[in-house]
């Protein structure tokens, strides 16, 4: 029954030097001000802001304090600018990338001689492989760690240095050799008196024990933690260490009323802090402690409200298996087999979906693999440029010596490389950006294909009824023509262009969204009297209306004037007045009204059809709404034409809503800015985007 949540402890003793933060806007402000030295400084303080935020940022920094120092040969600011670069990788889960950077920055503070930096990068390289699951590795950067550590005298290093080695001998399931350090740690933190370090190589010690089944020395290790955690008043290591006691005692039968208590602290003391994602594991352990306890009916609400608190917080696909795994043993005990063998099944499809998903993490490492090597190499070759431009500016102080005339050709060759090292180096970072570029765009493309096919499926079967009326009209006037009165194929050809006409739409709005959504939509907003595109809309809908004996009444100002796409526009008002229309039963009648505000233009379509569910309302504009509703004449509906709207309104950055009351009417708002208060130029927006 032991919790797999001893792994949140593990990795507490992973340690790690913080640098102290600056406002990155103060130290930009000082760097106009600063010699070449000073600024080296800022802008690696600035870089340091950034380390887990913005890579970008870091990087852009970093790079310009590396040039600086190449040029003032400060060996110190530019190891420092890589180790940071190093850093941002390490952040951004990018270990290969940050390893390389760690032994560049390494390579530097070896010529400085500064064993402090080449200690922590060694550690940081340690932690990288770690990360990577490369433990041999990782033990090899801990013990050369050690070394140097032991050569500075950095005795708290040196406990760091044991606690990690022990971390990843516990990851290699080494459990006695893991302890052993952790003891090498715990001799030297007690001598510091690191109290907090002490607690964490205690609890070390316990997990190591606890994981060779020797829970009786586990639990002394254990108990000896959570004192020096309460006396602290650490509560996150007191919950942890509760949890790890309950561990032992859920194993003890005549301890298992102990493990009740331990775990129902521990839970209360993680809900204290929010520590949801915790909750989640000690609650798995105190349903396990209900069902050794024969509290079944008490083990199966607890799972489940584990369960609920999983899907709410974060699926965790491993967690939520074993909830499923708890259940079916719980239910098969209560001879209950039904339910365990349903909650059996649902504990292999989350086993499968782990499975899916671990298979999708090693494609993902592989890609980044791959990314990564190219950026090697990439940056392999940078290296040597650095390296030959370096170079050229020793032989220049050696050729000064050489009299005017030397050092006049050796100044327009090093002014030479040094043009075309600038032009690269603009190369390379255009081209960085350029990727970056890429990858949104591919990012881009994916939800588009996402919502394209939720789009067709919406419409899928709106075409195919009304080409089937087309085909079936057109097959009958072909074939048997004859056999029909006039009156009979006039009512024919009615309904194939009625039909036709239904698929024109539906295909018009289609390749209009289809076009806003991959920015081919050109977006060229203007003054405009909104009469030209109100008569525009009303010459084309008219005879639907006049159809169903339906009024169209205008109610706004004839000489006013709206800033947008006239074609969008119009595509939006059509849109809106054909749905009235479609919806209003006959001799009804619909009202399109436009008003200028102080902050923006008014549309409003209204009709007095049969109106829209409160229901309904709500998924209107949702593209992956299952919202429709025949007409009064039985018209098709299928909402295309709403989302169009919602895309198109978006464009201009106004919005569009609705109201309605079944049986009364409804009315659909559009709102559009005023140039002058948007505070920026439509046209240059669009550009933008």
């Amino acid at each position: 029954m032991m919790s797999r949540f001893l792994i949140i402890i593990l990795f507490s003793t992973i340690v790690r030097i913080a640098f102290s933060q600056s406002p990155a806007d103060s130290l930009l402000q000082q760097i106009q001000f600063s010699d070449d030295s000073g600024k080296m400084q800022i802008y690696n303080k600035i870089a340091e802001n950034y380390i887990r935020t913005d890579s970008a940022k870091v990087f852009e920094n970093a790079r310009n304090a590396i040039d600086l120092a190449i040029k003032n040969h400060s060996y110190n600011e530019q190891g420092k600018a890589l180790f940071l670069m190093g850093e941002a990788c390490y952040y951004a889960d990018s270990y290969n990338k940050a390893i390389h950077f760690y032994k560049k920055a390494q390579e530097c503070y070896l010529v400085t001689g500064d064993l402090s930096m080449q200690i922590e990068i060694t550690n940081s390289i340690g932690l990288s492989h770690f990360y990577l699951q490369q433990f041999e590795q990782s033990i090899q950067y801990y013990f050369e760690g050690l070394r140097l550590s032991e050569k500075a005298e950095d005795h708290a290093q040196t406990a760091y240095l044991y606690s990690n080695i022990a971390m990843v001998y516990t990851k290699m399931q080494d459990y006695q050799t893991a302890a052993d350090y952790y003891r090498k740690a715990l001799k030297i933190n007690l001598k510091l008196k690191r109290t907090e370090s002490i607690g964490v190589n205690l609890n070390g010690i316990g997990v190591s024990f606890f994981r060779m089944e020797n829970p009786d020395s586990a639990k002394v290790y254990y108990l000896r933690a959570l004192k020096v955690f309460q006396e602290l008043g650490d509560r996150e290591y007191v919950a942890i260490l509760l949890n790890n006691i309950a561990n032992i005692y859920g194993n003890q039968k005549d301890s298992i009323r102990k493990a009740l208590s331990y775990y129902q602290e521990a839970e209360r003391v993680f809900n204290d802090l929010g520590y949801q994602q915790n909750v989640m594991h000690v609650i798995e352990g105190l349903g396990s402690v209900y069902r050794e306890m024969k509290l079944y009916n008490e083990a199966i609400r607890t799972y489940q409200r584990g369960i609920e608190l999983v899907k709410k917080t974060e699926p965790d696909y491993q967690l939520l298996q074993l909830y499923y795994s708890d259940l079916a043993i719980t239910y098969e005990v209560l001879g209950n087999f039904k339910k365990a063998l349903e909650y059996e099944r649902i504990q292999n499809q989350y086993a499968d979906s782990l499975l899916n998903k671990d298979r999708l993490n090693q494609i993902a490492v592989l890609e980044k693999q791959y990314e990564t090597e190219k950026k090697e190499a990439e940056i392999s070759r940078l290296k040597a440029e650095q390296e030959l431009s370096m170079a050229r500016r020793r032989q220049d102080q050696y050729f000064k010596i050489l009299g005017f005339t030397s050092a006049f050709f050796l100044l327009i060759a090093l002014f030479y490389m040094s043009y075309r090292f600038y032009e690269k180096k603009k190369n390379n970072e255009m081209l960085a950006e350029k990727n970056r570029q890429i990858k949104k765009s591919e990012e881009e493309l994916r939800v588009l294909n996402a919502a394209k096919n939720k789009f067709f499926s919406i419409i899928a079967h709106d075409l195919k009824s009304p080409f089937h009326m087309v085909m079936g009209y057109s097959q009958l006037l072909s074939k048997e023509y004859h056999l029909y009165s006039d009156e009979e194929r006039e009512k024919f050809a009615r309904n194939i262009y009625k039909s036709a006409n239904t698929i024109f739409r539906l295909l018009s709005n289609l390749l209009e969204w289809s076009r806003s959504q991959t920015d081919r939509l050109t977006f060229n907003p203007i003054d405009i009297e909104f009469v030209l595109i109100y008569d525009n809309v009303l010459n084309l809908l008219r005879s639907n209306a006049d159809h169903k004996n339906i009024s169209i009444c205008a109610d706004f100002d004839e000489s006013q004037e709206v800033f947008a796409d006239p074609v969008m526009l119009e595509t939006v008002i059509r849109n809106l007045v054909s749905n009235a229309i479609k919806y209003t039963e006959e001799g009804g009648e619909v009202v399109v009204s436009f008003s200028r505000t102080e902050h923006d233009f008014r549309i409003c379509v209204k009709d007095s059809g049969i109106g829209i569910s409160s229901e309904n309302l709500e998924k209107l504009f949702q593209i992956d709404s299952k919202v429709k509703q025949k007409g009064t004449q039985n018209e098709d509906g299928s909402g295309i034409g709403l989302i169009l709207c919602k895309e198109l309104v978006s464009k201009h950055r106004g919005r569009i809503w609705a109201e309605s009351a079944v049986g009364i009417g409804s009315r659909f708002y559009v709102t559009l800015p005023l140039p002058e208060s948007s505070g920026f130029s439509l046209q240059e927006e669009d550009q933008n985007s």
